[in-house]
């Protein structure tokens, strides 16, 4: 769900906690959000004397840094982790950064190790539960009780994704902990993280201008032109429909019923696939074209949509078999789509001699033109 900075602003906390609790049920939280300023993004302007235009960047950046400080406690922990082996690990709870449940994290603690090569070493990781954003740039700061280790070996900075994990691999030898009074205190060990989450957000502008466009169809605000198809009418809008299609455009601009009573009635296309279309007119992407690919190019080559129609004869050129080539020969030679034409002429020569012996290509053949079969079938019989 899209988030609005002004809501982000108003999240800023400088609130902080911590208690102590065993290993597999808590982790203690705090939120103290950092926003950053946004930064429009634009090209150095040209000097005075230049005849060409100042140009801005369709891109508006913004920065911002979510931080937590907690404390975790794992009671217990040479009774419980005196069994385990590398791989196994305790838990944290899972816990969330910035105020709400897009950012979800877990401590993970390894106390024998991830893999056999940091065996007999503990582990303390940073999992990426959830997160809104492609990837997280994250500072994950730890010591252990008293501060025994500088800072420095317990600091590291990386980009991960959700479901990835970012920390020590080889924080410190097991057996350090165990025979160290300095690291435990009546066999609890205390981890005091901090953690710097940097989320990097650019909106395109052009990309806006593409919601607002689809948010005219999924509401119909401002429609003016009603597509009566079978049982269904969809609102939509004349501009619109007019810039993505000649055949629109010649439609409303001239004196038609269409344009008169804002009604166009289309009877030879189903509701299903009046839908793709108009979802291809307003956003530019179609869903569904699996069980109506061809209906979808006969719309489109109906009402002149190029992007579209390419779009199916790529979807189709991708099912070219023995048995429908010949079918989708004919189909690309009654819509004109050469793209799809050029593709099946390719599999008809590469598979000539399986294709002239199908059912499908000797009924169709002989009923156009017996005599250019007669000849297609002696030129496969010599390959």
């Amino acid at each position: 769900m899209r988030r609005s900075w002004g809501n982000l602003l108003s999240e800023s906390s400088n609130d902080s906690f911590s208690s102590e609790s065993s290993s597999d049920t808590s982790v203690t939280t705090a939120t103290d959000t950092d926003l950053g300023e946004p930064e429009c993004k634009k090209q150095k302007r040209t000097s005075p004397s230049s005849d060409k235009e100042t140009k801005f960047v369709n891109e508006v950046h913004y920065e911002y840094v979510l931080k937590a400080n907690y404390k975790w406690v794992i009671k217990d922990f040479i009774k419980i982790t005196s069994d385990f082996k590398y791989g196994q690990k305790v838990e944290s709870s899972v816990f969330h950064i910035g105020g709400s449940n897009e950012y979800e994290f877990q401590l993970q603690l390894f106390p024998k190790g991830v893999t056999e090569s940091q065996k007999n070493h503990l582990s303390l990781l940073l999992l990426v539960k959830s997160c809104i954003e492609p990837q997280l740039t994250i500072q994950f700061k730890c010591s252990l009780l008293n501060n025994k280790f500088s800072n420095k070996d317990f600091d590291v900075k990386e980009t991960v994704a959700r479901g990835q994990k970012c920390g020590f691999k080889r924080l410190i030898r097991t057996d350090s902990i165990q025979k160290s009074s300095g690291y435990l205190d009546h066999d609890r060990i205390v981890f005091n993280c901090a953690i710097n989450v940097t989320i990097n957000k650019t909106d395109d502008c052009k990309t806006k201008v593409v919601d607002d466009i689809e948010t005219l169809l999924l509401t119909g605000d401002h429609s003016d032109v009603i597509l009566e198809v079978q049982e269904r009418q969809f609102k939509a809008h004349k501009c619109i429909l007019s810039a993505r299609s000649e055949v629109f455009a010649a439609m409303f601009r001239h004196n038609t019923n269409e344009k008169n009573e804002n009604i166009v009635k289309i009877t030879d296309i189903r509701p299903e696939v009046m839908e793709e279309v108009l979802r291809f007119i307003y956003f530019g992407e179609v869903l569904n074209l699996e069980n109506s690919t061809k209906e979808v190019l006969a719309a489109a080559d109906k009402y002149n949509f190029e992007g579209l129609k390419k779009l199916c004869e790529s979807a189709l050129g991708k099912t070219l078999s023995i048995n429908n080539v010949v079918e989708l020969l004919n189909f690309a030679e009654r819509y004109n789509a050469n793209n799809l034409k050029e593709l099946a002429l390719n599999f008809f020569a590469g598979h000539v001699k399986d294709v002239v012996d199908t059912q499908l290509f000797q009924t169709m053949a002989n009923k156009e033109s017996p005599l250019l079969t007669q000849i297609i079938n002696k030129i496969a019989s010599k390959n």
